[in-house]
């Protein structure tokens, strides 16, 4: 017999399939891992963009939603990051929305959550589920898919940079 909660699982897997192989071919994701709670109520996709920072992609079940975002396991980029929108003038959720609109998306504000675990750091911006049923909407994987980017194109930079901590061999003249 199949259950409501075993449904939503379905759901879930069949929504991070779609990210992860969506964002496969594109070398700047890095390789999807997957991370889920034990008891299945959360699960997660994780891109490596470099450095010690992620992308993530989560379907919540407890929260009915989807959260996209910038993760780091080192405080220190997380600061670096506060201290260029300082000096920018930008509040947090503006340079969120540049790069969502520079990703395509209409979301020139969007509300962007911050956290902060023992080990993790990071940004999040999260889309309401009316059901899960919906994580097989056309319309919830394209919004995923280039909040997704628009991370990547706010973020990105801060993974990559010589200056980011676990990136002391980049070189900039490096071309591959």
């Amino acid at each position: 017999m199949i259950t409501d909660s075993d449904r939503d699982r379905e759901f879930v897997e069949g929504f991070l399939e779609f990210v992860e192989d969506s964002a496969s071919p594109d070398d700047r994701y890095g390789t999807a891992t997957r991370r889920n709670s034990d008891d299945g109520a959360v699960a997660s996709s994780h891109f490596h963009i470099g450095g010690p920072c992620w992308l993530e992609v989560t379907a919540d079940s407890n929260k009915k939603q989807v959260r996209v975002g910038f993760i780091a396991d080192d405080r220190e980029v997380i600061s670096g990051i506060d201290e260029l929108l300082s000096e920018s003038g930008q509040s947090l959720s503006q340079f969120v929305g540049a790069g969502f609109e520079e990703a395509g998306l209409r979301w020139s504000e969007p509300m962007v959550d911050r956290f902060e675990t023992s080990d993790r750091f990071g940004f999040t911006t999260s889309i309401a589920l009316e059901e899960f049923s919906d994580l097989e909407s056309d319309n919830l994987r394209d919004k995923t898919l280039r909040m997704l980017e628009g991370f990547l194109i706010a973020f990105g930079p801060a993974a990559v940079s010589d200056e980011a901590p676990g990136n002391d061999d980049w070189d900039e003249d490096d071309d591959d």
